[in-house]
């Protein structure tokens, strides 16, 4: 065991810092493994199961909870009235059981019942919870009729129409990752009076911000700078609807998160078609130089396509991004394969990749990609109307781990075979068909 024992600390010295049993090579784990009697080895597999079983089915064990619409099962009366069924009430006491050890608890659901009885008892029912997620629910007001503050919430992601009510449930001055979607239906809810005061008082609360997130409407001007301000050295994600023509809001980041943010994403407000460099200068961030990811979409049509693409190239030829290693760019509607190689001569160490809704990326802009980035570690191509060779992707940077191929021209099911037998080790999603949608993962 001894020698099993050294063997073992030496892998563990190799793969640091993800050591663990499940990256140790074939060899390794079989010459481990002979040290020990088939009764030893079946035992420990026993006591393994037993203990994963006990978890497993003692929810007050469970240290983060995930509810699905699949979880529930809700029946209309007579009268068109959704109500619970014993499954959904079974599934309400399961949440209520896990309750004294719950860290995190997302709910995918639009039952309204069942969402209000899980939260109009959250303070004593959930004292450890620390990441809230309601993101996609709309909840009503009668579940916040009392106050109940959550002592250890620390992440919340709620939809818009529900921000106003978690002034009851929520300590903001504890928060530090808020994200909120659908911030126009926020704003719909609200008069003018109202909205930018609250939003104000929002921002002025959440002191410890490092993750913000605010996507659906675009913020005003003021409540923007109370957040960046406010937030200023300490965030590191930030996430935005931009609005068309506020370069103050270009200035506005810079300034503030120029040796702080790591991680940016552009969101496009929802009626905004064109313009996207013209009017909002993204060139004014080039300086974010902490910045290790950016995600963001080029909206252009027409005759104005080569144009942002020229001020895409220089975009990333003048930034000053030289720690960024996931890049995540949607909608370049023209000479795909320019701006594919201005990327791979800009960022050398980039690790993650992913495009999608591209335009003129041919096979040699792809190989001349997978030549150049010796770095790459996850390449994800999305929505190209490139009919691909297999002999595109025979020779993959050998950093590459994971490969993601999804609505690509008529790719076909022996076009994925054919990568996989190249690459057995490569992890490799597909998704064939937009109508039947063929989805599906070797790995």
């Amino acid at each position: 065991m001894k020698t099993a024992a050294s063997s073992l600390k030496m892998a563990g010295h190799k793969m640091a810092p993800t050591a663990g049993i499940s990256n140790l090579p074939d060899e390794l784990l079989v010459e481990i493994l002979s040290y020990l009697t088939p009764q030893e080895i079946y035992r420990t597999v026993v006591h393994v199961c037993e203990r994963w079983r006990n978890i497993a089915s003692d929810p007050s064990l469970w240290t983060n909870l995930t509810v699905h619409p699949e979880d529930l099962v809700a029946r209309q009366d007579v009268e068109g009235h959704v109500e619970c069924c014993k499954n959904d009430i079974a599934l309400i006491e399961v949440a209520k059981m896990t309750s004294l050890r719950l860290d995190a608890l997302t709910l995918r659901v639009s039952n309204r019942i069942i969402v209000n009885r899980l939260i109009s008892d959250f303070k004593p029912a959930f004292p450890r919870l620390k990441h809230l997620d309601l993101k996609e629910i709309a909840i009503d007001k009668t579940a916040f009729e009392k106050e109940s503050k959550l002592p250890c919430l620390r992440s919340l992601s709620v939809a818009g129409a529900s921000l106003y009510h978690f002034y009851n449930l929520v300590d903001f001055r504890n928060i530090r990752h808020l994200r909120v979607d659908h911030l126009h239906n926020y704003r719909e809810r609200l008069p003018d009076s109202e909205y930018t005061p609250n939003l104000l008082y929002l921002s002025q609360t959440c002191i410890h911000l490092e993750e913000l997130e605010l996507y659906g409407a675009p913020l005003p001007d003021d409540v923007l700078e109370s957040f960046l301000t406010n937030s200023r050295g300490r965030l590191k994600t930030l996430g935005l609807t931009i609005p068309c023509g506020k370069p103050f809001w270009v200035q506005a980041i810079e300034y503030n998160m120029s040796t702080s943010l790591v991680k940016l994403i552009i969101d496009q407000e929802p009626n905004f078609l064109e313009y996207f460099f013209g009017d909002i200068d993204l060139l004014g961030m080039r300086n974010l130089s902490s910045l290790k990811y950016l995600e963001f979409s080029v909206s252009v049509r027409g005759y104005y396509d080569n144009w942002n693409q020229a001020r895409l190239r220089e975009f990333f030829h003048s930034s000053t991004f030289i720690h960024l290693e996931t890049l995540n760019v949607a909608n370049v509607r023209a000479r795909g394969d320019v701006v594919l190689k201005s990327i791979c001569t800009e960022f050398k160490f980039l690790k993650h990749l992913k495009i999608s809704k591209w335009s003129g990326v041919s096979d040699a802009g792809i190989r001349a990609m997978l030549s150049d980035c010796n770095y790459l570690e996850t390449l994800e191509l999305r929505k190209l109307d490139t009919d691909f060779e297999v002999e595109t992707f025979a020779a993959l940077p050998r950093t590459l781990r994971k490969l993601g191929l999804h609505f690509c021209g008529s790719m076909s099911y022996e076009f994925i075979i054919k990568i996989h037998n190249l690459h057995p080790a490569l992890s490799l999603e597909y998704t064939l068909d937009a109508v039947l949608s063929v989805r599906g993962l070797f790995k």
